[in-house]
This record gives structure tokens, C-alpha cells and sequence, in this order.
């Protein structure tokens, strides 16, 4: 939640698309017409939706809440994200190594997302904790095209 209300006091214009458990999260912290909840469209594709909408809208930046289990289910949208490349996309994942919206099954325990971007051409990979948040402009200034992939790990300092 930390990171939820330290991005929310740094938000202007973002596009922000919620799935899973974010759905649940983000409207404790945000109330605001450009948010958009993923849950009833399925599990593991709000970074799908979010590469939609940024490609739509290159003038507006997207970021996308959502959980690792659910990046796992689409890996897919990684290269899809990496083939298109938009420069105002970010996709902010919760690492909390498990499935939890299915009821909390632990994840494998060597899956690095940072470099699982990496290789599918995410232009910047950033670790964040829980009591952090990059700015939504963070990348507005890089010349580097390519998404973002943000993984935040809970409870770490």
C-alpha cells in the first residue's frame, strides 16, 4: 500500500489500469476517472490492455498494476511489449512470489522478473520497495524507446 499512495501523490494525467488484488488496492489510495480496473477481463493481461492504451494514446502515459502470479500466466506480453516498444508505458509488478488471488500458491522461487524484462526488451528495469515509488514521468526525459517494468518487492528495505 505504501507504494500505492506514494504513486498516487505523484500522479497528474496517468492512465492507471488495476487487475487482481491491485483492484482491491489502488481505489483505498485513488478515486480518479482515468482509473481503470482490469478484474473482469482476465487474469494476467492488464499489461495487454495497458499496451493498447498506450499505443492508442502516445501522448499519455500508462502504468499498469499488477501482480507477478498474473505476469506468469501472460509471458507473452513481455516480447509483445518489447516488439512495440511504447516509450509511456510502465508496468509496475507486485512481487510477492505466490498466486494469490487463486488462494496463495508460492510461485517458483528463481524467477527473476527484472531480467525475464530485460530479455524481452523492456528499455529500463527499475526495483523498488514498498515505502518507494518512481514518479509517473520518471522516463518522460530518456531518449531509450521501449517500455518499462518496474518490479516492487514487498516488506524488503
Amino acid at each position: 500500500m505504501d507504494l500505492f499512495r506514494a504513486l498516487a501523490a505523484r500522479r497528474t494525467d496517468e492512465v492507471i489500469v488495476t487487475t487482481m488484488t491491485a483492484t482491491l488496492q489502488w481505489p483505498l489510495v485513488s478515486r480518479h476517472p482515468l482509473d481503470f480496473d482490469f478484474l473482469a477481463f482476465g487474469m494476467g493481461h492488464a499489461s495487454d490492455f495497458g499496451l493498447g492504451l498506450a499505443l492508442a494514446r502516445p501522448e499519455r502515459k500508462t502504468i499498469v498494476l499488477k501482480g507477478d502470479g498474473g505476469l506468469l500466466m501472460s509471458l507473452g506480453s513481455l516480447v509483445t511489449m518489447g516488439r512495440h516498444a511504447p516509450g509511456n508505458l510502465m508496468v509496475l509488478l507486485m512481487e510477492n512470489r505466490r498466486y494469490e488471488i487463486t488462494g496463495g500458491q508460492t510461485l517458483p522461487p528463481r524467477v527473476d522478473f527484472a531480467a525475464l524484462a530485460r530479455a524481452a526488451a523492456a528499455r529500463t528495469t527499475t526495483t523498488v520497495t514498498t515505502t518507494t515509488a518512481p514518479p509517473p514521468n520518471s522516463h518522460d526525459d530518456d531518449d531509450d524507446e521501449g517500455p518499462s517494468a518496474t518490479p516492487e518487492h514487498p516488506g524488503e528495505d
